[in-house]
């Protein structure tokens, strides 16, 4: 039996965030899961973009449970469904 959101949600997923310049010189962070594909964000601070990636991570591992796809693990190379 695959796992639920909730074991999904607790699993230490990698978090990259980067800033981005602007040509206004303003600076946006993006937030991402490089593990689960598509899964990003971006908020006008890290701390901003870390949370908003909390909640666009369960939005997209819910998506993908719903399908009935694969969500991938942590360790790299693995998944589970």
């Amino acid at each position: 039996m695959g796992r639920t959101l909730e074991e999904y949600l607790e699993l230490p997923y990698t978090v990259v965030i980067a800033p981005e310049w602007h040509s206004d010189s303003t600076w946006t962070y993006t937030a991402e899961n490089p593990e689960l594909p598509g899964c990003n964000t971006r908020g006008e601070t890290a701390a901003e973009a870390f949370e908003a990636l909390r909640v666009v991570r369960k939005i997209w591992i819910r998506s993908q449970l719903e399908a009935g796809e694969r969500v991938s693990l942590p360790s790299g190379g693995r998944t589970a469904g």
